[in-house]
């Protein structure tokens, strides 16, 4: 029997239904009739330019935009032996330098629309005031403002969409120019009407990105997202949102919320999605469309820079560790896709998916009651980093990751085997008695690390808990920790006798509550 904590939601403008499948078994697949079937995990590149400098003079501006175009067709020679796809997105003024560079510029935009499938605009606050003249209209610019901000942006994308396309065509310039992000209007409720209005059938991420400060990770399925709120869908929504996270590299806020987009956490987050598509490809719930992404600006990717490294590093273990490869049942496990495509895949999913939802998270709070993927998963490695890949165990069939806990520098394992069961010797990194956590069903038992049963359900290990209480560390509770406490009793953070680890309920203050969690451990060993 499998678990599995998805919400399925159907959405109007008048009321929504839930059915939470939390906690309610799903039958395996009986793969005696039929071969299970999950879509792979589409890996999207959202590269975008931004406004150029108004400070800056015209001729700097001009050379910033040679070193912008030659570092996109750098990454996409780079992405190339990969099979790397690229969305790409521009504000007006790079694509009225493009019109001005067509020998060289137009065929760098050919080949992106060729890679990913889009010329998309993306915008800030600027509007077009004459000849590289781009003024900020400010954050909070009016309704009309703003029209006048997507307008000019969306006109010298277009006109450069002509020329790529070879036709003047609006509905084919359309289908090219198909994805939108911006900073304006700057409320909710008058971007969706623009949306909807200037007929973009794509969201570009970004708005949805604050979710990350709930689970430590960014959404994993597309969605029509509702006017009220960026993670609530609301099936009747005429665009596509497809998410992912914010610049590759980059830790600190973004778009509101703290995001680590370092490669190791980047790596961690990816590992999670695998889990949970693995899962669901295994149960006998309806497939989904799975995507993971991030982004990137055209001036992040210079030479000499940190982000192409971070890029190279991520790219290559994603394409020789997931992508390409397949699952026992056969199913490819990762591709890269443009965000045209995951689009492309997410309407076929609708027409073969009546009254379900592919993500809702109908709250602005966390709450495990809506969280829509595996819960094992998420509590366990959100505060770790990726490490590597253990080939140690791959004769025995088994695949093995580790990571390392945040907190305490403990090794973390992640491991499953496609086919049967063996036991894999740990013992090397753990001296004692492990815990082993259930990915699926989050069930934990303890284990010898010499003797790790490993099976088709994918498992976690770590080392057990630390005894609440212990607070000299010796792997008991005796009178020595009740000393402990007795000492820092009554104290708060800014007093002599402050003792941290004697908080042990972490409210600032070691007082009664902490001596009554210290008596219920007494007398217990690690």
């Amino acid at each position: 029997m499998y678990q599995e904590d998805t919400v399925y939601a159907r959405e109007s403008s008048s009321e929504i239904s839930i059915v939470n499948d939390a906690n309610v078994s799903g039958e395996k697949h009986q793969s005696s009739l039929q071969t299970p079937f999950e879509p792979p995990i589409m890996i999207t590149f959202d590269l975008h330019a931004d406004p150029f400098n108004q400070d800056t003079p015209l001729n700097q501006r001009r050379g910033i935009y040679v070193q912008w175009r030659d570092n996109i067709q750098w990454l996409l020679d780079f992405l190339k032996p990969f099979g790397g796809k690229v969305t790409f997105l521009s504000v007006g003024e790079f694509m009225e330098f493009v019109l001005e560079d067509e020998a060289n510029a137009i065929p760098i935009m050919r080949r992106l629309y060729e890679n990913g499938g889009s010329l998309g605009t993306h915008s800030h606050t600027e509007h077009y005031f004459g000849s590289h003249n781009w003024p900020s209209l400010g954050p909070n610019a009016t309704e009309v403002q703003s029209r006048e901000n997507w307008d000019d942006s969306i006109r010298f994308v277009n006109a450069v969409v002509a020329e790529v396309i070879g036709t003047n065509d609006t509905t084919a310039i359309a289908t090219v120019n198909n994805i939108r992000g911006g900073h304006l209007p700057n409320d909710r409720a008058t971007f969706y009407k623009f949306m909807v209005e200037y007929g973009f059938p794509i969201q570009e991420a970004g708005p949805a990105e604050p979710w990350y400060q709930y689970f430590g990770h960014h959404i994993w399925n597309p969605f029509r997202p509702s006017m009220e709120s960026a993670w609530m869908e609301n099936v009747s929504t005429p665009f596509v949102y497809v998410p992912s996270g914010p610049v590759i590299g980059k830790v600190g806020i973004h778009a509101g919320a703290f995001q680590d987009m370092s490669p190791p956490n980047m790596k961690k987050m990816f590992l999670m999605v695998y889990l949970n598509w693995r899962h669901h490809e295994d149960s006998s719930f309806p497939y989904r469309i799975w995507t993971f992404g991030w982004a990137s600006h055209t001036h992040d990717i210079s030479p000499h820079s940190q982000t192409p490294k971070d890029v190279g590093e991520f790219v290559r273990w994603l394409n020789d560790t997931f992508v390409s490869r397949r699952s026992a049942s056969g199913n490819v496990i990762a591709k890269w896709a443009g965000r045209k495509e995951v689009y492309e895949a997410y309407l076929d999913w609708e027409n073969t998916h009546i009254n379900q939802s592919s993500f809702n998270y109908p709250i602005n709070v966390k709450d495990y009651n809506y969280y829509p993927y595996l819960k094992a998963v998420q509590q366990t490695l959100e505060e770790a980093y990726y490490i590597n890949e253990i080939t140690t165990y791959n004769p025995q069939g088994v695949y093995a990751h580790r990571l390392v806990s945040i907190a305490d520098g403990q090794s973390i394992y992640v491991l499953w085997k496609d086919d049967g069961t063996t036991t894999v010797d740990l013992s090397s990194e753990f001296g004692g008695k492990v815990r082993v956590i259930s990915c699926v069903s989050g069930n934990v038992n303890t284990a010898e690390p010499s003797a790790i049963e490993v099976g088709y359900e994918a498992i976690i290990v770590k080392e057990p808990e630390p005894l609440l209480g212990d607070l000299d560390y010796d792997g008991d509770i005796d009178i020595f920790d009740v000393v402990i406490v007795a000492k820092a009793f009554g104290s708060r953070p800014d007093n002599s006798n402050w003792n941290q680890a004697a908080d042990l309920n972490k409210d600032d203050v070691v007082d009664i509550s902490d001596v009554v969690l210290l008596a219920k451990n007494f007398g217990k060993t690690a």
